[in-house]
């Protein structure tokens, strides 16, 4: 969640846009605009939820995780683009960099994991810490 919120916060000063100026906007927010950090933090936040919770659920459990939380990250972006305070692209550039740092994460503690001799596994079906269910359920 750092890093992400971090980089976010390092490309906006990089990029430096200018948000929408709308002629009656719902709402003003101050700061740039590229990319949409309320995105970003959704998609990190939504994203690691799953992954921790991922060795717990059933498999039906799993996909559901998924698309619960790609909809919260979608509707936060929505919600962002409604209100007059980002661009559309401003809020797909959140949803990727939120999935891109998931993923590099998660891969980095993939490898982390087969360093330490233990199973490979698919955080994406299994969770980055699929064996935490045995201690769960202790």
């Amino acid at each position: 969640m750092t890093v992400g919120g971090l980089l976010g916060l390092a490309i906006k000063v990089i990029v430096a846009r200018a948000r929408p100026h709308l002629p009656d906007p719902v709402a003003l927010a101050p700061g740039d605009s590229f990319p949409s950090g309320h995105t970003v933090n959704a998609t990190l936040g939504a994203g690691v939820i799953v992954l921790l919770l991922l060795p717990v659920l059933p498999r039906w459990g799993r996909r559901v995780a998924w698309v619960v939380a790609a909809f919260l990250a979608l509707s936060v972006g929505c919600t962002r683009i409604a209100l007059g305070v980002h661009w559309v692209s401003d809020v797909v550039a959140g949803l990727v960099l939120g999935v891109a740092v998931i993923a590099a994460t998660a891969a980095a503690f993939e490898t982390w994991r087969r360093d330490q001799g233990r199973r490979p596994a698919s955080p994406v079906t299994e969770g980055v810490e699929p064996e935490s269910v045995r201690a769960l359920r202790e």
